[in-house]
């Protein structure tokens, strides 16, 4: 992979940390997710949002896979286990997000 390509990639990747963050907090205070899902949204954000990681933020397009990770990891469960009509009033971003959650399972 070119380093343009791979430039590109993480880009995408930074834009679309904030819209997963944005759905997390939503999908936090509606009460249609179930509590243990929302317990599980709640630490995800409160490690997106930590100062420490196991990856420092400070290091440019890596330190932010992990929260990443976390956050995509989470929200995969949370939209197993709930209805997707919810997910889908939430999401902020572009394209449809449960289609993204088809091509992980």
């Amino acid at each position: 992979m070119s380093a343009s390509k791979l430039q590109r990639r993480m880009k995408n990747l930074l834009l679309f940390i904030p819209n997963l963050v944005l759905l997390c907090g939503r999908l936090l205070i509606d009460p249609r997710v179930p509590a243990k899902e929302r317990i599980l949204v709640a630490g995800a954000i409160v490690y997106v949002i930590m100062p420490f990681d196991l990856i420092p933020d400070m290091l440019p397009f890596v330190g932010q896979v992990d929260d990443a990770y976390l956050i995509s990891l989470t929200l995969l469960r949370v939209m197993t286990l709930t209805d997707p009509q919810v997910v889908r009033e939430h999401w902020r971003g572009g394209g449809d997000m449960l289609s993204w959650q088809d091509r992980w399972h």
